[in-house]
């Protein structure tokens, strides 16, 4: 029975235009690759004969969820195999800087980010299960 072998079959990448290449070994059998999303395009042609390459690209992610899509590669004669890729959730953003009061949700960054203030401001920071609170007064620049 014809195989087709994958180097991986899972995959995370994490924001806007991460890709990821992973090798099919599939003798001399022509097999395709194929996305269930959108969001996630393949590199490699429709129809592949034996070895070869698929180059996983995705585009930004606008929510506030990580997201999956399976990429089945699949032939006459072999079974299908599928990899699965996350992309973690996208960052917040403010967009309207009109309103005093801002929420950043869910955190905008993996270990800190900077609030930069054109005057100052009285800024409140505390964790949505309410483990956490800090209240500041009179700041200009702050660095989380």
């Amino acid at each position: 029975m014809t195989a087709i072998n994958l180097s991986n079959t899972s995959v995370n990448l994490i924001s806007e235009n991460c890709s990821s290449t992973i090798d099919v070994t599939a003798d001399t059998v022509t097999w395709q690759a194929v996305s269930s999303q959108t969001w996630l395009t393949l590199s490699s042609d429709s129809t592949t004969k034996g070895d070869g390459k698929i180059t996983i690209k995705v585009s930004a992610n606008p929510t506030t969820a990580i997201r999956t899509a399976l990429v089945t590669v699949s032939a006459i004669g072999a079974p299908s195999q599928t990899i699965v890729v996350t992309q973690d959730a996208g960052l917040a953003t403010i967009k309207d800087v009109s309103n005093n009061n801002q929420v950043l949700y869910p955190n905008p960054a993996r270990e800190s980010f900077i609030i930069n203030l054109i005057e100052t401001a009285k800024i409140e920071v505390y964790s949505v299960s309410n483990w956490f609170y800090v209240q500041l007064f009179q700041i200009k620049n702050l660095f989380l």
